[in-house]
């Protein structure tokens, strides 16, 4: 990984900031496990944050979730019309 720089006064500070394909806005499933690694986890929490992964892994199972929740309601729907 390259970092790069730039100059502020004095003193170089290192270019640091979210890509703008993590600028997406995070459901409740993502704000829940964030919540969960934050308060439980926190090892965890800060190995994903100093990574880059954090927001990747947060969409991730956002996504799983609401897969998860749209199959079971499909499947409740089916039911109670049987």
């Amino acid at each position: 990984m390259k970092l790069t720089y730039r100059r502020c006064g004095d003193y170089y500070l290192p270019n640091i900031g979210i890509p703008a394909e993590d600028m997406r806005p995070l459901g409740k499933y993502g704000r829940m496990r964030l919540r969960y690694l934050r308060e439980h986890r926190s090892l965890l929490f800060n190995q994903l944050l100093l990574s880059g992964k954090l927001m990747k892994h947060l969409y991730s199972i956002d996504d799983a979730c609401q897969e998860r929740l749209d199959l079971l309601i499909h499947d409740i729907i089916l039911q109670s019309m049987d």
